[in-house]
């Protein structure tokens, strides 16, 4: 599994701060648009200094979180609003 990485050292960036980041990014992107989970991942890498290892397990809970995110297609999801 790969590891995550960290731009500034290790920080502590809870879902807290990272999931309403992410609803803002797809929402600039437009309803219902898909968004990849690589165009989220550098979005996270550029606003917090995180690469995720696992992005899918980013959105997988994103979308358990909040129901306005739904799954694309294999690597993508969308804002229903």
């Amino acid at each position: 599994m790969p590891k995550n990485e960290y731009l500034n050292g290790r920080k502590t960036v809870g879902k807290e701060e990272i999931q309403p980041a992410i609803i803002e990014f797809m929402r600039q992107k437009g309803e219902g648009v898909e968004v990849s989970h690589e165009e989220i991942s550098d979005y996270i890498y550029e606003k917090f200094g995180i690469r995720f290892g696992e992005i899918n397990h980013v959105m997988w809970a994103l979308r358990k979180d909040d129901k306005r995110v739904v799954k694309g297609k294999r690597g993508y999801s969308k804002l229903v609003e």
